[in-house]
């Protein structure tokens, strides 16, 4: 008899519980069974998705479609040199005239980096050139002829002491003077260049102070000469 009344409780359980489902109009749906087919599009929020600060949470790569992550979806000043893949960023994504010095790594450039004939006078230091890095073929263009690099007599350069050198710049076989339109300096050892400057139309002074050399350092000054068309 107990066991008669305990079946039919657990009836008339089940039976309520079910009457309730269908008058509250619910749905009751076993762990992981609800796929894309079950959800009205656009009704997924970004409140519903799990914060990714929580395990397990946010969204990975595999669940964004290819390219759908775009400018406006990037939060400004967010990337960093990491999120950019290797040699990834090309001239078409740098704007004209966003570089500076401070971008570009020291001694990382070559000549072939540089455009023909791009450098002037105020692009180079005072005394940064020697004669070894003169090619005739090289100053083909300047409108001056009869060039030739005139080189001074080796100066001494004692520790310590301020020297001088000068280069002149020659006649031709009529007494044509050329005149300087250029010039620079050599030294066997490290000194500190003062001046490196045209000291008339026709002569080169390089004026060093040796504190950086050892004892027979000597300093050279040369000059670049030639006839102005």
């Amino acid at each position: 008899m107990l066991r008669k009344f305990g079946s039919h409780l657990r009836d008339q359980w089940i039976g309520t519980t079910a009457l309730f489902l269908v008058l509250a109009g619910g749905t009751a749906y076993a762990a992981n069974t609800i796929s894309s087919t079950d959800i009205v599009n656009n009704q997924v929020f970004g409140a519903d998705v799990r914060d990714d600060s929580l395990a397990g949470g946010g969204l990975g790569h595999v669940d964004l479609k290819p390219g759908a992550v775009r400018s406006s979806e990037v939060a400004v000043d967010s990337l960093t040199g990491t999120d950019i893949g290797p040699k990834a960023v090309g001239a078409s994504e740098v704007a004209l005239g966003s570089l500076a010095t401070d971008h570009i790594e020291n001694e990382s450039l070559y000549g072939s980096d540089i455009a023909d004939r791009s450098l002037g006078g105020e692009d180079l230091g005072g005394g940064e050139i020697t004669k070894f890095e003169l090619d005739e073929y090289e100053m083909e263009g300047l409108p001056v002829g009869g060039r030739e690099v005139e080189t001074s007599a080796q100066v001494n350069a004692p520790q310590n002491q301020y020297v001088s050198a000068t280069a002149d710049c020659p006649s031709d076989q009529f007494g044509r003077k050329k005149q300087v339109i250029g010039g620079g300096y050599f030294s066997n050892y490290p000194v500190r260049v003062l001046q490196s400057y045209p000291l008339d139309e026709d002569t080169w002074r390089v004026t060093v102070y040796n504190d950086l050399g050892g004892e027979g350092t000597y300093v050279e000054a040369w000059a670049v000469c030639a006839f102005s068309d």
